[in-house]
């Protein structure tokens, strides 16, 4: 029954194909051509040193994720304990905030000395990508049956020794991918770095933008966004193995019958979750409740008054809401027929095409790819200068490979029997797909679709250089604020922060609540 399957996934593989190649692959060769200079890297000081803290920096916040997230993991995918589900959807908040957010949340937490700098920059980068391990590694751990530590423990063999011969051979993949993954996020920073790391600690996101738009110097950004795409191509690809797995049947343990020292241990963990990712949230939100050194309700007031010459919300509001739904419609689109592709076209080419789709987005940066669409359409016959739809075609980009992977995922996991039984009853092929097929796939793409709408939410690196005044999004109107004096303007910053966080998790909210309510 998965014929007509096959037939339409062949066809359909020029749609993505075009789609990456006009909006991400074009645009990067325009970008890389302006002066494009493989060796200045190599033999600039400037760009030798923003690569290498840049590159550090990001080793440094993987080791310190994984670190921190596996203990995380551990508690959370391996022990059923009442608040589970509190504390571990508090762990997937900081993912699903702008990068932008997270940076002024961990500004306005630190003292005014340790605001600033690598050390707020990789505690920042910690904070967002502990739900990277907690969801990869997670789902592999949850799924390791706990009949394979009774049987080591009946053999004799001690916490250590089970931890090293059972756990680590089943988890190590999922821990390689995970690490690739945190690795290419904290170097392809924007947000946060614009905000934490300041013009004294650049990196290679902030000075791509630097030099391509203030200096105009696009022989130093071509050489960076060419080391950007290397390093982290280069990353990925050692640890892209592991990513997926068959997951096998498995139980997590119930608390109360754990031995004591154990159940403290697990508490412990708990309830330093709950802490470590509370604080930051709770921190933006006194953040923009001051003025100077002062209580002061003034920064809401102005924020949401017509008549204030800084802010006025509502249509960043709109703006941001409008971008992100054609966003999500579109990534959505493109994204499900990569997954179809991947799954049932039985042609390598087709397969190979669909991957690199799905690849190129995610070792593009999203600041290459708004630099390029402006170098790459602006002369006739694509002048596409000033086209409201260029800032959702950017921001689909950048959520595409999340799309196509969750949907992917999702579509192996039907069986194809069911097909077989619907046909064998007088089902079309047009019937079993909407009966069956989207039928079961309808929570994995509502998910796929928020994780898109999120993504364009907080996405700050296309936007700097594609968002125009008449259509700022929220992100932009953060970053034009902060770039203003006044307390009163600073706090203001903070108020469009709490008001973003607050979108974005009130779209999970719902998504979540509907989910529920479909199961029942």
């Amino acid at each position: 029954m998965t014929a007509p399957y096959v037939r339409t996934a062949r066809r359909l593989v020029v749609v993505p194909v075009a789609f990456v190649a006009v909006f991400t692959v074009w645009p990067a060769l325009a970008t890389l051509r302006r002066g494009f200079d493989v060796t200045a890297v190599l033999t600039d000081d400037g760009l030798r040193a923003t690569v290498w803290f840049t590159t550090w920096q990001a080793a440094l916040s993987t080791l310190v994720t994984l670190a921190i997230g596996l203990p995380a993991t551990w508690v959370l995918a391996r022990h059923d304990f009442t608040g589970r589900r509190v504390v571990r959807a508090l762990t997937l908040v900081p993912f699903v905030l702008p990068t932008l957010v997270v940076g002024l949340a961990f500004r306005a937490l630190l003292p005014g000395d340790l605001s600033r700098g690598a050390l707020p920059l990789v505690v920042a980068h910690v904070f967002l990508n502990v739900a990277v391990v907690v969801r990869i590694v997670g789902a592999r751990w949850e799924s390791q049956p706990v009949t394979y530590d009774e049987a080591a423990s009946t053999l004799g063999a001690g916490p250590v020794a089970r931890a090293t011969t059972v756990t680590w051979p089943l988890v190590r993949g999922s821990i390689a991918a995970a690490a690739g993954l945190v690795f290419m996020y904290c170097f392809s920073t924007y947000g946060a770095a614009r905000v934490l790391a300041g013009p004294t600690r650049p990196v290679v996101e902030t000075e791509i933008y630097r030099f391509a738009v203030l200096a105009g110097d696009m022989r130093a950004a071509s050489a960076l966004a060419v080391a950007q795409i290397v390093i982290v191509a280069a990353v990925l690809a050692l640890t892209s193995r592991g990513a997926s797995f068959h997951s096998l049947p498995g139980r997590p343990l119930k608390l109360r019958t754990l031995r004591r020292p154990h159940r403290i241990a697990v508490v412990t963990g708990a309830c330093a979750i709950f802490v470590v990712f509370a604080v930051p949230l709770v921190g933006l939100a006194v953040r923009s409740l001051t003025v100077g050194d002062r209580w002061s309700t003034a920064a809401w007031r102005g924020a949401f008054n017509g008549n204030s010459r800084t802010l006025d919300i509502v249509p960043a509001v709109v703006s941001s809401v409008s971008t992100a739904a054609t966003a999500s419609v579109l990534a959505l689109g493109v994204g499900y027929i990569i997954a179809l592709v991947q799954v049932y076209a039985r042609s390598r080419g087709a397969a190979f095409l669909a991957t690199a789709c799905e690849v190129i987005p995610v070792v593009v940066s999203a600041v290459v790819v708004g630099l390029g669409f402006i170098l790459a359409f602006r002369n006739e016959p694509f002048d596409w200068r000033g086209a409201w739809w260029l800032l959702p075609v950017a921001h689909a980009v950048v959520a595409l490979p999340l799309v196509s992977r969750g949907v992917a995922s999702s579509m192996r996991q039907i069986p194809d029997d069911l097909r077989g039984a619907a046909a064998t009853l007088g089902a079309s092929p047009a019937r079993v797909f909407t009966t069956i097929d989207l039928a079961l796939l309808r929570q994995p793409i509502g998910a796929a679709t928020t994780l898109a709408a999120l993504v364009s939410l907080g996405e700050f690196g296309a936007s700097s250089l594609l968002s125009r005044r008449g259509n700022e999004t929220l992100t932009m109107t953060i970053g034009r604020l902060l770039g203003r004096p006044g307390d009163v303007v600073q706090a203001q910053a903070f108020v469009v922060a709490v008001v973003l966080g607050l979108l974005c998790l009130c779209l999970v909210g719902f998504v979540d609540l509907a989910t529920a309510e479909e199961r029942r």
